[in-house]
Protein backbone atom coordinates (compact mmCIF):
# COMPACT_ATOMS: atom_id res chain seq x y z
CA UNK A 1 0.00 0.00 0.00
CA UNK A 2 1.11 3.25 -0.91
CA UNK A 3 0.63 6.79 0.92
CA UNK A 4 0.74 10.01 -0.14
CA UNK A 5 1.50 12.46 2.32
CA UNK A 6 0.98 15.95 1.20
CA UNK A 7 2.81 19.30 3.28
CA UNK A 8 1.25 23.04 3.30
CA UNK A 9 3.16 25.80 4.42
CA UNK A 10 0.99 29.02 5.05
CA UNK A 11 2.26 31.50 3.14
CA UNK A 12 1.44 35.54 3.40
CA UNK A 13 1.34 36.89 -0.48
CA UNK A 14 1.39 40.87 -0.71
CA UNK A 15 -0.06 41.69 -3.61
CA UNK A 16 0.67 45.20 -4.83
CA UNK A 17 -1.90 47.62 -4.89
CA UNK A 18 -1.83 49.39 -8.42
CA UNK A 19 -2.48 52.74 -9.41
CA UNK A 20 -5.83 53.03 -11.43
CA UNK A 21 -6.07 53.06 -14.95
CA UNK A 22 -8.61 53.95 -17.74
CA UNK A 23 -9.63 51.24 -20.08
CA UNK A 24 -11.07 51.99 -23.74
CA UNK A 25 -12.85 49.17 -26.00
CA UNK A 26 -14.03 49.86 -29.30
CA UNK A 27 -14.48 47.35 -32.11
CA UNK A 28 -15.03 49.57 -35.63
CA UNK A 29 -16.75 48.05 -38.61
CA UNK A 30 -17.65 49.74 -42.01
CA UNK A 31 -20.93 52.26 -42.15
CA UNK A 32 -20.64 51.64 -38.30
CA UNK A 33 -20.67 54.74 -35.67
CA UNK A 34 -17.61 54.93 -33.84
CA UNK A 35 -18.55 53.80 -30.14
CA UNK A 36 -16.14 53.88 -27.01
CA UNK A 37 -16.79 52.13 -23.61
CA UNK A 38 -14.76 53.81 -21.26
CA UNK A 39 -14.01 52.77 -17.57
CA UNK A 40 -11.80 52.44 -15.13
CA UNK A 41 -9.77 49.77 -14.23
CA UNK A 42 -10.26 48.51 -10.09
CA UNK A 43 -7.30 46.73 -8.10
CA UNK A 44 -7.54 43.33 -8.13
CA UNK A 45 -9.43 42.20 -5.48
CA UNK A 46 -11.89 44.63 -6.07
CA UNK A 47 -15.29 44.10 -7.50
CA UNK A 48 -15.84 47.22 -8.24
CA UNK A 49 -16.58 48.54 -11.96
CA UNK A 50 -16.70 52.54 -12.72
CA UNK A 51 -17.77 53.48 -15.63
CA UNK A 52 -16.36 57.29 -16.87
CA UNK A 53 -18.37 60.15 -17.20
CA UNK A 54 -16.13 63.40 -17.23
CA UNK A 55 -13.80 61.88 -20.07
CA UNK A 56 -13.63 64.51 -23.39
CA UNK A 57 -13.24 62.16 -26.58
CA UNK A 58 -11.96 63.47 -29.73
CA UNK A 59 -12.22 61.45 -33.58
CA UNK A 60 -9.60 62.12 -35.85
CA UNK A 61 -9.65 61.00 -39.23
CA UNK A 62 -6.53 61.28 -41.51
CA UNK A 63 -4.61 63.26 -39.20
CA UNK A 64 -7.69 65.30 -39.28
CA UNK A 65 -9.77 66.72 -36.25
CA UNK A 66 -13.57 65.89 -36.73
CA UNK A 67 -15.36 66.23 -33.59
CA UNK A 68 -15.36 65.33 -29.68
CA UNK A 69 -17.67 61.97 -29.32
CA UNK A 70 -21.03 62.31 -27.52
CA UNK A 71 -21.79 60.46 -24.14
CA UNK A 72 -24.83 58.71 -24.87
CA UNK A 73 -24.94 56.28 -22.08
CA UNK A 74 -22.77 54.91 -19.15
CA UNK A 75 -19.50 55.26 -20.44
CA UNK A 76 -20.24 55.19 -23.30
CA UNK A 77 -18.81 58.08 -26.08
CA UNK A 78 -20.25 58.22 -29.96
CA UNK A 79 -19.61 59.70 -32.85
CA UNK A 80 -21.87 61.10 -35.17
CA UNK A 81 -20.16 59.92 -38.40
CA UNK A 82 -19.83 56.42 -39.57
CA UNK A 83 -16.41 54.51 -39.89
CA UNK A 84 -15.00 53.63 -43.66
CA UNK A 85 -12.26 50.73 -45.11
CA UNK A 86 -9.14 52.22 -45.35
CA UNK A 87 -8.88 55.27 -43.58
CA UNK A 88 -6.48 56.08 -40.40
CA UNK A 89 -8.78 56.94 -37.14
CA UNK A 90 -6.70 57.94 -34.03
CA UNK A 91 -8.57 58.42 -30.79
CA UNK A 92 -7.88 61.17 -28.06
CA UNK A 93 -8.95 61.05 -24.40
CA UNK A 94 -8.63 63.27 -21.05
CA UNK A 95 -10.06 61.93 -18.22
CA UNK A 96 -9.61 64.74 -15.03
CA UNK A 97 -6.34 63.15 -13.42
CA UNK A 98 -5.18 60.92 -15.90
CA UNK A 99 -2.67 61.68 -18.69
CA UNK A 100 -3.99 61.75 -22.45
CA UNK A 101 -5.31 58.82 -23.38
CA UNK A 102 -4.58 57.93 -27.25
CA UNK A 103 -4.54 54.84 -29.94
CA UNK A 104 -5.48 54.39 -33.65
CA UNK A 105 -7.03 51.95 -35.51
CA UNK A 106 -8.10 51.22 -39.75
CA UNK A 107 -10.58 48.33 -41.07
CA UNK A 108 -9.26 46.09 -43.71
CA UNK A 109 -10.96 45.52 -46.96
CA UNK A 110 -13.62 42.49 -47.09
CA UNK A 111 -11.59 39.55 -48.55
CA UNK A 112 -13.73 38.44 -51.39
CA UNK A 113 -14.98 34.02 -50.48
CA UNK A 114 -15.21 32.23 -53.64
CA UNK A 115 -16.74 28.74 -52.47
CA UNK A 116 -18.14 27.60 -49.46
CA UNK A 117 -19.08 24.04 -48.60
CA UNK A 118 -21.50 22.21 -45.95
CA UNK A 119 -21.35 18.63 -45.09
CA UNK A 120 -23.89 17.58 -42.81
CA UNK A 121 -22.97 14.79 -39.79
CA UNK A 122 -19.75 13.81 -42.31
CA UNK A 123 -17.18 13.31 -39.25
CA UNK A 124 -17.13 11.27 -36.35
CA UNK A 125 -15.36 13.42 -33.94
CA UNK A 126 -13.86 11.24 -31.34
CA UNK A 127 -13.40 14.29 -28.53
CA UNK A 128 -17.09 15.30 -29.00
CA UNK A 129 -18.19 12.01 -29.25
CA UNK A 130 -20.73 12.92 -31.71
CA UNK A 131 -21.19 13.11 -35.51
CA UNK A 132 -20.19 17.34 -36.39
CA UNK A 133 -20.36 18.70 -39.93
CA UNK A 134 -17.39 20.15 -42.16
CA UNK A 135 -17.42 22.91 -43.11
CA UNK A 136 -14.79 24.51 -46.10
CA UNK A 137 -14.29 27.92 -47.48
CA UNK A 138 -12.30 29.10 -49.98
CA UNK A 139 -11.25 33.22 -50.20
CA UNK A 140 -8.54 34.97 -52.10
CA UNK A 141 -5.79 36.65 -49.58
CA UNK A 142 -4.89 40.01 -50.65
CA UNK A 143 -0.62 39.64 -51.62
CA UNK A 144 2.57 41.88 -50.27
CA UNK A 145 0.43 42.26 -46.98
CA UNK A 146 0.26 40.11 -43.27
CA UNK A 147 -3.68 39.79 -43.17
CA UNK A 148 -5.37 38.21 -40.25
CA UNK A 149 -8.77 36.49 -40.13
CA UNK A 150 -11.68 35.26 -37.47
CA UNK A 151 -14.24 33.13 -38.11
CA UNK A 152 -17.78 31.79 -37.01
CA UNK A 153 -20.68 30.05 -38.31
CA UNK A 154 -24.56 29.99 -38.07
CA UNK A 155 -27.82 28.75 -38.95
CA UNK A 156 -31.24 29.93 -40.29
CA UNK A 157 -34.74 28.87 -41.89
CA UNK A 158 -37.55 30.45 -42.56
CA UNK A 159 -40.43 30.04 -40.39
CA UNK A 160 -43.51 31.51 -42.55
CA UNK A 161 -43.92 34.70 -43.98
CA UNK A 162 -45.22 38.47 -42.64
CA UNK A 163 -47.33 40.43 -44.03
CA UNK A 164 -46.62 43.15 -46.44
CA UNK A 165 -48.96 45.71 -46.23
CA UNK A 166 -47.33 47.85 -49.13
CA UNK A 167 -47.78 45.05 -51.44
CA UNK A 168 -50.86 43.33 -49.79
CA UNK A 169 -48.95 39.92 -49.93
CA UNK A 170 -47.02 37.42 -47.51
CA UNK A 171 -43.23 37.84 -47.96
CA UNK A 172 -40.46 36.48 -46.83
CA UNK A 173 -38.36 38.50 -44.28
CA UNK A 174 -35.11 38.93 -42.18
CA UNK A 175 -38.15 38.66 -39.55
CA UNK A 176 -39.48 35.56 -40.44
CA UNK A 177 -36.06 33.71 -39.40
CA UNK A 178 -35.55 31.51 -37.41
CA UNK A 179 -31.66 31.51 -35.99
CA UNK A 180 -29.46 29.08 -34.91
CA UNK A 181 -26.09 29.05 -32.71
CA UNK A 182 -22.50 26.92 -33.02
CA UNK A 183 -22.55 24.87 -30.18
CA UNK A 184 -19.46 23.48 -31.14
CA UNK A 185 -16.22 24.48 -33.13
CA UNK A 186 -12.79 22.77 -34.10
CA UNK A 187 -10.38 22.44 -36.93
CA UNK A 188 -7.78 20.13 -38.09
CA UNK A 189 -6.67 22.12 -40.60
CA UNK A 190 -2.94 23.15 -40.70
CA UNK A 191 -3.50 26.92 -40.73
CA UNK A 192 -5.54 26.82 -37.59
CA UNK A 193 -3.21 24.31 -35.69
CA UNK A 194 -0.44 26.54 -36.87
CA UNK A 195 -2.07 29.51 -34.26
CA UNK A 196 -1.96 27.01 -31.59
CA UNK A 197 -4.70 28.21 -29.32
CA UNK A 198 -6.99 24.95 -29.38
CA UNK A 199 -4.82 24.04 -26.54
CA UNK A 200 -6.29 26.60 -24.55
CA UNK A 201 -9.64 25.58 -24.40
CA UNK A 202 -11.20 23.82 -21.25
CA UNK A 203 -14.27 22.50 -23.71
CA UNK A 204 -14.13 22.42 -27.33
CA UNK A 205 -17.61 23.32 -27.18
CA UNK A 206 -16.87 27.54 -25.50
CA UNK A 207 -15.44 27.67 -28.96
CA UNK A 208 -17.64 30.04 -30.78
CA UNK A 209 -14.55 31.65 -33.04
CA UNK A 210 -11.09 30.93 -34.36
CA UNK A 211 -8.79 33.35 -35.97
CA UNK A 212 -5.79 33.39 -37.93
CA UNK A 213 -2.84 34.62 -39.95
CA UNK A 214 -1.93 34.23 -43.74
CA UNK A 215 1.66 32.90 -42.84
CA UNK A 216 0.41 29.74 -43.97
CA UNK A 217 -1.79 30.81 -46.92
CA UNK A 218 -1.49 31.29 -50.73
CA UNK A 219 -3.48 33.77 -52.51
CA UNK A 220 -6.13 31.07 -53.31
CA UNK A 221 -6.66 29.07 -50.20
CA UNK A 222 -9.06 27.05 -48.71
CA UNK A 223 -9.60 26.43 -45.10
CA UNK A 224 -11.37 23.56 -43.26
CA UNK A 225 -13.48 23.62 -39.83
CA UNK A 226 -15.57 21.05 -37.70
CA UNK A 227 -18.86 22.36 -36.65
CA UNK A 228 -21.76 21.49 -35.10
CA UNK A 229 -24.73 24.18 -34.94
CA UNK A 230 -27.94 23.97 -32.94
CA UNK A 231 -31.28 25.23 -32.92
CA UNK A 232 -33.45 22.62 -34.72
CA UNK A 233 -33.48 21.77 -38.22
CA UNK A 234 -31.97 25.10 -39.78
CA UNK A 235 -31.79 24.52 -43.72
CA UNK A 236 -29.25 27.29 -44.35
CA UNK A 237 -25.50 27.20 -43.03
CA UNK A 238 -23.97 30.69 -43.44
CA UNK A 239 -20.05 30.94 -42.95
CA UNK A 240 -18.56 34.45 -41.11
CA UNK A 241 -15.55 35.71 -42.46
CA UNK A 242 -13.85 38.50 -41.03
CA UNK A 243 -10.52 40.49 -41.68
CA UNK A 244 -9.20 41.84 -38.81
CA UNK A 245 -6.44 44.18 -38.10
CA UNK A 246 -3.01 42.98 -36.30
CA UNK A 247 -4.25 45.03 -33.03
CA UNK A 248 -7.91 42.99 -32.64
CA UNK A 249 -5.60 39.47 -33.84
CA UNK A 250 -3.26 40.28 -31.24
CA UNK A 251 -5.92 41.28 -28.47
CA UNK A 252 -8.03 38.07 -29.52
CA UNK A 253 -5.48 35.38 -29.00
CA UNK A 254 -4.35 37.29 -25.80
CA UNK A 255 -7.80 36.63 -24.69
CA UNK A 256 -8.04 33.20 -25.37
CA UNK A 257 -5.41 32.50 -22.89
CA UNK A 258 -5.94 34.55 -20.41
CA UNK A 259 -9.68 33.23 -20.54
CA UNK A 260 -8.07 30.11 -20.30
CA UNK A 261 -6.00 30.59 -17.07
CA UNK A 262 -8.64 32.63 -15.19
CA UNK A 263 -11.28 29.57 -16.07
CA UNK A 264 -13.61 32.12 -17.52
CA UNK A 265 -16.44 31.66 -20.08
CA UNK A 266 -17.68 34.24 -22.95
CA UNK A 267 -15.84 37.66 -23.09
CA UNK A 268 -17.38 39.77 -20.79
CA UNK A 269 -16.29 43.62 -21.07
CA UNK A 270 -16.80 44.51 -17.64
CA UNK A 271 -14.52 42.44 -15.76
CA UNK A 272 -12.06 41.25 -18.58
CA UNK A 273 -9.54 43.56 -17.43
CA UNK A 274 -10.19 43.16 -13.29
CA UNK A 275 -9.43 39.39 -13.19
CA UNK A 276 -5.62 39.32 -12.86
CA UNK A 277 -2.64 41.25 -13.87
CA UNK A 278 -4.11 43.49 -16.72
CA UNK A 279 -0.89 43.31 -18.38
CA UNK A 280 -1.42 39.79 -19.36
CA UNK A 281 -4.07 40.92 -22.04
CA UNK A 282 -2.64 42.71 -25.50
CA UNK A 283 -3.37 46.65 -25.14
CA UNK A 284 -2.94 49.20 -28.35
CA UNK A 285 -4.62 52.07 -25.76
CA UNK A 286 -1.23 54.34 -24.73
CA UNK A 287 -1.48 55.38 -21.52
CA UNK A 288 -4.23 53.09 -20.69
CA UNK A 289 -5.67 49.99 -21.21
CA UNK A 290 -7.91 48.53 -23.63
CA UNK A 291 -8.67 47.65 -27.36
CA UNK A 292 -9.12 50.14 -30.14
CA UNK A 293 -9.31 47.90 -33.52
CA UNK A 294 -11.41 47.45 -36.97
CA UNK A 295 -12.73 44.65 -39.10
CA UNK A 296 -14.71 44.28 -41.81
CA UNK A 297 -16.70 40.91 -42.21
CA UNK A 298 -18.56 39.11 -45.32
CA UNK A 299 -21.72 36.07 -44.52
CA UNK A 300 -21.33 33.78 -47.16
CA UNK A 301 -24.32 30.90 -47.47
CA UNK A 302 -22.41 27.38 -47.63
CA UNK A 303 -23.83 25.06 -50.38
CA UNK A 304 -24.31 21.09 -49.17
Amino acid sequence: MFGIISCFTKVDLEIPDTEPQIVVNSLITKDSLIELNISKAAPMLSNEFKTVNDAKAELWIEGNFIENLQQTEEGIYQSSVTAEVGRNYKIYIEVPGFDRIYSSASIPVTVNVTEGYFKKDSYYDQQQMSYVSEAEISFYDPPGIKNYYQVSFYSYSYGGSAWDPGTGTFVVTDSTRSFGRTGYLNSKDPVIINEGDLQYYNDPSSIKSLVFSDELLSENSSVKFLVKLTGGDLSIHVAVLRSISYDYYKFKKSWIRQSFNQGMGSINVANMFLVSNPNDLYSNIVNGLGIFAGYSEIHFDLEE
